[in-house]
């Protein structure tokens, strides 16, 4: 299973079994869900966003913090 199935599958555990929307703001659990999902999202690697039309030759974008590097 990889950190995106992980994820997604994360995103839709009702941990509570209290309250069926997960909504639970103050929950303990929710919080720990949360977190979980904050550390495993940072954690999975994330594709380069390649631009090659606007000048020419290429150059990719970090997604996370947007630094632009050519790769000339």
């Amino acid at each position: 299973m990889t950190n995106k199935e992980i994820i997604e599958t994360i995103k839709y555990l009702n941990f509570c079994g209290l309250c069926t929307t997960g909504d639970c703001k103050n929950c303990a659990r929710k919080i720990a869900k949360d977190k979980v999902l904050e550390l495993l999202e940072r954690d999975t690697a994330k594709q380069p966003i390649e631009h090659t039309k606007q000048v020419g030759f290429p150059f990719y974008e970090c997604p996370v913090c947007g630094e632009k590097r050519c790769i000339c």
